[in-house]
């Protein structure tokens, strides 16, 4: 039963992912240019803040680097759950530091191992970046070609046949066709449709490629970019709720014991939650163990 469980969760989280391919496409296509964007600055920054560190400079030099650290953590954060829909706790930027001072704020930041954790993610992103971009391209132009190979070649014919009338030489190279010339040839045409279907199965394969590598990046992102402890409210809540209703069974248990113990329906604000109503016997009478010795 539970291997069923499993495999049905991987299907639905697998058709989860495919219904999000353009966002995780997007997200590894924009991964090269903040990249280099983010390892130029943090590099230049901690790099200039380190070397004037002893003429007082580098202070608010690197106080202004872990700004930056703390604004692009921010950002990846947006980007991972909108568009790689990550489940990610929801963490406001100094919601710890507000009732402190500036600069126990800023000390307590720099003491956060969420700061150093972003700052090696911030990093990383620069290779993860580069062979993410690359191969996003690689596979999308490749699916592309393959799959219109037909109107390829009617350009190409069509481009061929200008420079050649103008009594310029020109060919071009296309897969499964070789060489193309300026004349139409229309059983070349026809077997530049093989193309077609190659090009949709290197489609499907390349979205499960890079839905992957999107769920990787994801994850680490998970990993790297989230608090250690969060809080969430509907945690509270469900916490609050379990004790109600373990009081509300035993008290449940006493009223069918008889022991004076009854309840009415709040219908006025909160339907569902239950009021008690003690009847004036004393506590020892509807609560034995609080009896003292």
């Amino acid at each position: 039963m539970s291997s069923t469980k499993g495999v049905i969760i991987e299907m639905l989280q697998g058709k989860q992912h495919e219904k999000h391919t353009g966002g995780s496409i997007l997200y590894l296509l924009l991964s090269f240019p903040l990249g280099i964007f983010y390892f130029v600055t943090l590099v230049v920054g901690l790099s200039l803040g380190v070397s004037t560190l002893i003429i007082w400079i580098g202070i608010p030099i690197l106080l202004l680097t872990i700004a930056c650290v703390w604004g692009m953590a921010s950002l990846e954060r947006e980007m991972a759950v909108r568009l790689l829909h990550v489940d990610m706790p929801t963490y406001k930027v100094g919601g710890r530091t507000a009732h402190m001072n500036i600069y126990k704020g800023l000390w307590a930041r720099i003491k956060d191992p969420l700061t150093w954790r972003s700052l090696l993610f911030l990093l990383l992103k620069f290779p993860l970046g580069i062979f993410a971009f690359s191969l996003t391209l690689v596979l999308l132009m490749l699916s592309l070609a393959f799959t219109l190979e037909p109107l390829w070649y009617v350009i190409n014919t069509y481009i061929n046949g200008i420079l050649m009338f103008n009594h310029i030489e020109s060919h071009s190279w296309l897969p499964f066709l070789g060489y193309v010339q300026g004349n139409f040839d229309i059983f070349l045409f026809a077997r530049s449709f093989l193309g077609v279907p190659l090009g949709i199965a290197l489609w499907i394969v390349s979205t499960k490629i890079l839905n992957g590598l999107a769920w990787g990046c994801g994850e680490m992102a998970r990993l790297l970019l989230s608090p250690e402890e969060v809080t969430h409210p509907k945690d509270e809540f469900a916490g609050f709720s379990n004790i109600y209703n373990g009081y509300r069974g035993n008290s449940m248990e006493r009223t069918e014991r008889g022991e004076g113990l009854q309840y009415r329906s709040n219908d006025a604000e909160y339907p569902e939650i239950r009021e008690e109503i003690y009847r004036p016997h004393s506590a020892a009478q509807v609560y034995p163990e609080m009896q003292m010795e």
